[in-house]
């Protein structure tokens, strides 16, 4: 878990750690979030005033233990960890898949070039891969919250096998 503070450019000016495990329960990681966010206004002696907004960004492998559903549409409800956010800040907070939001910011609007589109692909590699399209700048909204099941796509039938991913998945043939 991360909790960092940053300029609207993206600079970072600070931030706090916390590793965690499966055993971790989700108040834990929460009041981690609260605590951290407020020392690292008072370490940069700023204000609610100063500060744009919070974001969260949540992991798909980690909804189930956040308290987030996501319904058969793709649509997920975070209204639980804003509710506990909103009780201890009075600042815009934002909760999404940090999978979307880690691709969104490597949209360049600087970019010569057609600076209003970009399509790309961005893929993130932990302990679960994450899988994003994004097409003219907007994340392929079907898959935001699923953005994890790239793991069991199945990319050489009859490939690799490795635990409970099956023969020939994205998973299986990337870790053997």
């Amino acid at each position: 878990v991360s909790v960092g503070l940053s300029t609207i450019t993206g600079e970072i000016l600070d931030k706090r750690n916390m590793t965690y495990d499966s055993e971790v329960k989700s108040s834990k990681i929460l009041d981690f979030i609260i605590k951290s966010f407020k020392e690292l206004l008072t370490n940069n002696c700023l204000n609610n005033s100063s500060i744009l907004g919070l974001g969260i960004g949540i992991l798909p492998e980690m909804h189930s233990k956040m308290g987030v559903t996501v319904s058969h549409d793709g649509n997920a409800d975070y209204s639980s960890i804003l509710k506990m956010l909103k009780m201890h800040f009075e600042i815009p907070i934002l909760i999404d898949n940090s999978i979307k939001g880690l691709a969104l910011a490597n949209i360049d609007y600087r970019k010569v070039k057609l600076p209003t589109q970009q399509n790309f692909v961005f893929i993130q590699y932990g302990k679960c891969f994450n899988f994003i399209n994004v097409n003219d700048n907007e994340p392929q909204k079907s898959i935001v919250n699923f953005t994890n099941l790239i793991n069991k796509m199945i990319v050489n039938p009859g490939g690799e096998s490795y635990g409970d991913y099956p023969h020939g998945s994205v998973y299986a043939e990337l870790t053997w």
